[in-house]
């Protein structure tokens, strides 16, 4: 599953709204306007959350289906 950050843009009265790649809705709005630079570092930072995030929900999974099948689980 990708990043959920889709488009960032610029608001009519200078704030920025963030949306969904999938459903192109809007998942929260800020007042501050962002330049180009800072919504991409924006994209970048969720992007490496979101993956981390990924990363240690298939080791826990993993780790669940090793136990499961009684396989030996490395504590660690």
């Amino acid at each position: 599953m990708p990043n959920p950050i889709g488009r960032i843009k610029a608001t009519k009265n200078a704030g920025t709204e963030i949306m969904h790649s999938g459903s192109q809705k809007v998942m929260y709005r800020m007042d501050a306007k962002l330049n180009v630079f800072d919504a991409e570092m924006l994209r970048q930072m969720t992007d490496m959350a979101y993956s981390a995030g990924m990363e240690a929900g298939e080791r826990k999974l993993q780790s669940e289906l090793k136990q499961l099948l009684g396989i030996e689980v490395e504590e660690g």
